[in-house]
């Protein structure tokens, strides 16, 4: 079965936005029963989204844990949240990855979610990992938002 990637193209070009998203996104699939690994870019995005999965929706509580691997943690979350692009087990489905990069890991998810601001540096990156996904054979999609 080939992995599914999906780009979601952002109108806006903020930090809250793309939290926003990746906070529906984490919502959607926790709900549908799925474990889901979010990649940041380092630990300030970390501990951002760590507050901003608190605060996004007062009636929703989504159980999260930070990944830190030099930490040692046995996570058991249905979410996690880290930089780290080693992961405790291989039972997460869904990566959101909010990386300028492909994680070289990307292949042990069924899922991959890309989330994109308007940035125009941004967009390039985008484009150049679309073509490293579709270079690995793998089942791309698109959403304007």
């Amino acid at each position: 079965m080939k992995i599914r990637v999906d780009f979601y193209l952002l109108e806006q070009d903020a930090d809250a936005a793309q939290a926003r998203l990746a906070c529906r996104i984490i919502d959607k699939a926790y709900r549908q029963g799925y474990q889901v690994y979010v990649l940041c870019t380092d630990t300030k995005q970390v501990e951002y989204l760590d507050k901003f999965l608190w605060t996004f929706d007062e009636i929703s509580f989504l159980p999260h844990k930070i990944w830190q691997k030099q930490k040692e943690l046995i996570p058991d979350s249905p979410i996690l949240i880290g930089d780290q692009t080693v992961l405790p087990s291989k039972d997460y489905a869904i990566l959101v990855n909010l990386r300028l990069d492909v994680p070289d890991f990307f292949a042990q998810f069924q899922r991959v979610i890309e989330i994109v601001s308007a940035n125009t540096d941004a967009r390039a990156n985008a484009r150049e990992r679309y073509r490293i996904y579709r270079s690995h054979d793998t089942d791309l999609h698109s959403h304007k938002l």
